[in-house]
């Protein structure tokens, strides 16, 4: 045992007590904190003086076998951010702003993998993936933005970027641009996995609307850190790789893998893509111009000064009905394409209404309304048909009724109204 030496310039004091009743008075302070809520919160199993009547002989935890059991078999949960699933980033040029809102049929083809994106990062829930937008200069007009049901979607899907030359420390991002519209991707540094190699996942959608075939820009840039002489600094050096056209037109592609291949200096870079197109067969449709009836067709004339019932062979496209003459049908030229780009509606005209009715078309006839043209304000725009029979009536009704939905469906601002290439002889 070693003596106890005190100073005798101070007080005289039990040092134990001391030390015991500033612990008890810090302990006091910290039981109405969080600071203890947060100790206690990590459930720490230790023994605990307070479930015994002897501190100097605590007594453990006992525990039952079928818990010792389940706590052995549970797997401790950790987070592991390397592994979690985040699917990729989507950038789209729509009106839109979540991924939910686009049709379904058009979800589930993006859904539906590829066999390479079969090992890539799964998809979100729709509704939390909130859709990236394209940088548009501020001078450019919005006649040149898709509409609401354009006809096809283009898709591109970044997968990563491998520089087999060198393995470096870079990173790398991508941009795509469509007309006037920029998108501009995250960078993404690489990694290396050989001895001259490296790789930076992207993993980057690109959804596309298309109302024609396009061309789209793919770009692709490097980032490096070179240091300065001064303070040790580090500032990024930026260089653009390169950049590629890729074509998209207005028929389904099914998704496809290819890779960009890069040369700049005597680096090599390949990027892996996986691209497709998706329309639906309304659209496909509508594009083709496919034929939806051909039938004898009676169509009112205006005449020098009594109008006339012509008759013709009629064939009616998605977008344009084709009048040939009667007797010999296709065998000659045709005398007349009526398009059908200002079609509004078709409809049974009114008997009974006196204002309404203009022409005396009987029960079988039908009325085809046209967009009217301020340059021609006396005409009503209407075009009348008689079909030869009850049979011949509803199937000209029902394909008619199908060119005019398509053609309001996917109908364009750029799209013309082509008054002038109807002639005034079918407009009443």
């Amino acid at each position: 045992m070693y003596t106890v030496i005190s100073n005798p310039l101070l007080p005289s004091e039990n040092k134990t007590s001391l030390g015991r009743s500033l612990s008890q008075r810090v302990a006091h302070q910290w039981s109405g904190s969080r600071i203890r809520q947060a100790i206690s919160s990590t459930k720490r199993v230790v023994p605990s003086p307070l479930v015994s009547d002897h501190p100097s002989k605590p007594t453990p935890i006992q525990l039952s076998k079928e818990k010792t059991a389940d706590l052995i078999d549970k797997p401790i949960a950790c987070a592991d951010f390397s592994l979690a699933t985040q699917g990729p980033d989507v950038y789209y040029n729509g009106n839109i702003d979540t991924l939910d809102q686009l049709p379904r049929d058009r979800l589930a083809w993006i859904f539906q993998p590829s066999p390479v994106e079969d090992q890539l990062s799964q998809w979100k829930d729709p509704h939390s993936i909130v859709l990236r937008k394209p940088n548009r200069p501020k001078d450019v007009s919005s006649s040149s933005s898709v509409t609401s049901f354009p006809m096809a979607m283009a898709y591109m899907r970044v997968v990563d970027v491998v520089k087999s030359s060198s393995s470096k420390a870079c990173s790398f991002y991508c941009q795509v641009q469509i007309q006037e519209q920029v998108y501009t991707g995250r960078s993404r540094s690489c990694v290396k996995y050989e001895k001259q190699s490296s790789q930076a996942d992207i993993d980057e959608v690109y959804l596309l609307d298309l109302n024609h075939a396009e061309k789209v820009t793919f770009r692709l840039y490097m980032q490096t850190k070179s240091s300065l002489l001064s303070g040790g600094r580090k500032r990024t050096r930026e260089v653009c790789l390169g950049q590629q056209t890729l074509s998209f037109k207005l028929r389904p592609m099914k998704k496809q893998v290819n890779r960009l291949t890069f040369h700049h200096g005597e680096n090599i870079y390949q990027v892996m893509l996986i691209h497709g197109t998706f329309m639906t067969e309304r659209a496909q449709s509508l594009v083709s111009n496919q034929t939806l009836h051909a039938d004898y067709l009676t169509i009112y004339l205006r005449g020098g000064t009594i109008p006339r019932w012509q008759r013709y062979w009629g064939v009616l496209h998605a977008t344009y009905l084709v009048l040939y003459d009667f007797e010999y049908k296709k065998s000659k030229p045709p005398k007349e394409v009526i398009p059908f780009h200002a079609l509004e509606s078709v409809f049974h005209p009114s008997t009974q209404d006196e204002e309404e009715q203009m022409v005396d078309v009987g029960r079988l006839g039908l009325a085809l309304q046209f967009t009217p043209d301020p340059r021609h304000p006396s005409s009503e725009h209407r075009m009348y048909i008689l079909p030869d029979n009850d049979r011949s009536g509803q199937q000209w009704e029902a394909s008619l009724q199908y060119g005019v939905s398509l053609v309001e469906e996917f109908r364009s601002p750029t799209m013309t109204q082509q008054h002038e290439s109807i002639p005034t002889k079918y407009l009443w």
